[in-house]
């Protein structure tokens, strides 16, 4: 409930950390060989909270394999149970930085300042990790603990997540490759497309298929591939991959046949996240 209440309000959490039994079975040597082949160290470039981020995905990557089909049923529950709560328990410590790009974007400020880059940069640092942490708790919900895609949570830190992605005057390719981190951006719009429904799905469709321009993704395998490299499971993403994937083709249609990602329709009625 402490956890519930604390990513519903993005609040901090009020019970401390348990001490889990030191004496839980570990992961298996194979799977930790085989997650380092992949693992996300990119997190490592973060301005804020890059150790904490390295953290958490660190354990989703390592999570997720175990529970794909090629895992399941040879690691222990109770490893799989400590190291959701250790996951989560570190998403929610995370101290809110969302007000550093909420200010920064509701306020009138002299470019020419001499704080203004500073705050700029902050702002946008800020808004990248606010979105991760977002899509985190999204994946931890929809893939680790399986809760019914209908739940309202979903739709709680889908609207977190869009606020700090769509934001006014703050290209969102710009600030993510400051960040040096498009890989996990690629990562945060898939995750999000697989929960959200109706028009809202389609925006992060539409956010997606210009993604995968922007980085020459040609191919399913090439996108679940890039996926594979942050968190990704089989038993979650096969099956959604494919119709995600039908969509991305069908905005890029137009495109394709022209020959270039320069023709992408302009009128489309999903906002653009490149041409803010």
């Amino acid at each position: 409930m402490d956890f519930h209440i604390a990513a519903v309000s993005r609040a901090r959490l009020s019970f401390p950390h348990i001490c889990l039994d030191p004496d839980t079975p570990p992961l298996p040597d194979e799977l930790i060989e085989e997650a380092a082949q992949t693992s996300p160290t990119s997190l490592l470039h973060f301005s804020f909270d890059a150790v904490d981020c390295f953290k958490i995905f660190y354990r989703l990557h390592r999570l997720t394999l175990a529970v794909s089909s090629h895992w399941v049923g040879r690691v222990e529950r109770l490893t799989l149970s400590n190291l959701i709560y250790e996951t989560q328990f570190t998403i929610l410590s995370v101290p809110d930085h969302s007000q550093n790009f909420l200010h920064f974007d509701q306020s009138i400020h002299d470019e020419q300042s001499d704080c203004y880059d500073h705050l700029k940069a902050r702002a946008d640092a800020a808004s990248v990790v606010e979105a991760l942490l977002a899509a985190a708790l999204i994946f931890v919900y929809a893939v680790l603990r399986a809760l019914p895609l209908n739940t309202k949570i979903f739709n709680i830190l889908l609207s977190r997540l869009r606020t700090a992605l769509d934001r006014p005057n703050a290209p969102i390719l710009e600030t993510w490759r400051r960040e040096k981190n498009l890989n996990m951006l690629l990562w945060v719009l898939v995750v999000a497309s697989c929960v959200a429904t109706g028009e809202e799905r389609m925006w992060w469709i539409a956010q997606l298929s210009e993604l995968c321009g922007k980085r020459h993704i040609s191919s399913r395998q090439h996108l679940e591939l890039n996926m594979r490299h942050v968190a990704w499971t089989d038993t979650f993403f096969e099956d959604r991959m494919d119709a995600i994937w039908a969509e991305v083709m069908r905005l890029q249609g137009p495109a394709l046949c022209r020959g270039s990602w320069a023709g992408f329709p302009a009128t489309t009625v999903y906002p653009s996240l490149f041409d803010k």
